[in-house]
């Protein structure tokens, strides 16, 4: 009795395997299976389960892996991309880049998670986030291609099986790649067009400007290479330092300098001062991040209590 009742559950079992492999490969836009509940009174998280702990086995016999698959979960209100990872047994990594999430943080959009049946980072064809570019940049050769459907669309993955954040992208994930270079700070004009204080014309303004009393101290938002520093009629005196990954950091309006060309700094030492130098109104700091050469909004690479 025990043998049958065993049997069936494995032909069970491979029921749900062959309906999550058909959906997935099939490119067949059908819900995923769902789990309702992360404990083993779930089948369905069982099955998860079995696939998970096959392709660490097969990771560490260095076997070949077992199919990819995809399940789906209804995240509760108390629940964070963190806690639910953990109870999978998987790097939240994997989960945050098949739902191209680019925060910690789950969207009141998703209704569900997709949740893979192994480890392994998902970076999109087309990669639009600065956490997507940067995995683009530095996984450009992936084992497979796959296919699934996000929050109703469908999207083109590289997929790495085994792979997870490096540091640099961990940072960028977690908030924490950049931090302020200012301790306080009033935000007088945001990044995006607005209207110029001295034309009256709309433009787009590349940066923030960060309102602070003439002289306080501005530190560097991440550690990297003074490649940059001297006087602009527009910045005034301003300092461009060089981190990795294809960011850039300026720090222009600045009152004083106090590093040199090529040197290298630690995020949070102290660069210069707060000033009024160039086409400035008053006493602040024009902040910008450059990814590749191309602003990116400093505020939302900033942790929320560097804001």
């Amino acid at each position: 009795m025990r043998t049958r009742r065993g049997q069936h559950y494995k032909a069970t079992s491979y029921a749900f395997i062959a309906l999550a492999f058909l959906t997935f490969n099939a490119g067949l836009y059908a819900q995923y299976p769902e789990i309702r509940a992360l404990n083993n009174s779930d089948p369905v998280f069982r099955q998860h389960q079995e696939g998970v702990n096959e392709y660490y086995r097969a990771a560490a016999r260095n076997h070949e892996r077992p199919p990819l698959m995809v399940y789906q979960v209804r995240p509760r209100q108390n629940d964070t991309l963190l806690s639910i990872a953990a109870r999978f047994s998987l790097p939240y990594s994997a989960i945050a880049s098949l739902n191209r999430l680019d925060s910690p943080e789950i969207p009141h959009t998703h209704e569900f998670l997709l949740v893979p049946s192994m480890p392994g980072l998902f970076v999109p064809t087309e990669p639009e986030t600065d956490l997507e570019f940067m995995l683009a940049n530095r996984l450009n050769q992936m084992a497979s291609s796959v296919r699934v459907n996000v929050s109703g669309s469908p999207v083109s993955f590289s997929f790495k099986p085994g792979e997870d954040f490096s540091s640099e992208e961990r940072l960028a994930f977690l908030r924490a790649l950049f931090r302020s270079p200012l301790l306080e700070f009033r935000v007088s004009s945001p990044y995006g067009f607005r209207r110029s204080p001295f034309t009256g014309a709309m433009s787009f303004h590349n940066g923030v400007d960060l309102v602070a009393p003439m002289g306080t101290n501005v530190h560097a938002a991440r550690s990297g290479r003074v490649i940059d520093a001297g006087y602009d009629a527009v910045y005034g005196q301003y300092v461009l330092l060089q981190h990795g990954d294809g960011y850039e950091s300026l720090y222009g309006h600045l009152g004083r300098i106090v590093v040199d060309l090529e040197e290298q700094v630690r995020a949070g030492a102290v660069i210069g001062e707060v000033g009024s130098t160039g086409l400035s109104t008053g006493a602040h700091l024009h902040f910008e991040i450059r990814l590749n050469g191309v602003p990116r909004d400093p505020m939302q690479l900033l942790p929320r209590s560097g804001r």
